[in-house]
């Protein structure tokens, strides 16, 4: 089994029905691991336009398990001096 992060581009895609996306996401095995992050979870929120949005907004994320930073996680960011690196406690992922 393999383990995939998803972004928030990638879901937003996905939430917006782009056909790519689509074809991406139901070629994936069966037996993956899908996964996102609460702060992208939160992203995607903040996008919707309408209550209609939150069912549909609702049932994409049901498909995913939610992370959360830890406070490890957390306090190790203020050691980083990489742009944009983000280490969660969850090793190999591959970021869709």
């Amino acid at each position: 089994m393999t383990d995939y992060l998803f972004d928030t581009t990638l879901l937003i895609d996905l939430f917006r029905g782009d056909p790519r996306a689509d074809t991406y996401f139901a070629g994936l095995p069966d037996d993956t691991g899908l996964f996102t992050h609460a702060i992208v979870q939160a992203e995607v929120l903040v996008g919707l336009h309408s209550t209609k949005e939150m069912g549909k907004f609702n049932r994409l994320f049901r498909k995913f398990e939610l992370l959360h930073t830890s406070d490890a996680d957390s306090a190790s960011q203020g050691s980083l001096r990489c742009a944009g690196c983000i280490f969660l406690t969850r090793p190999a992922f591959l970021i869709a």
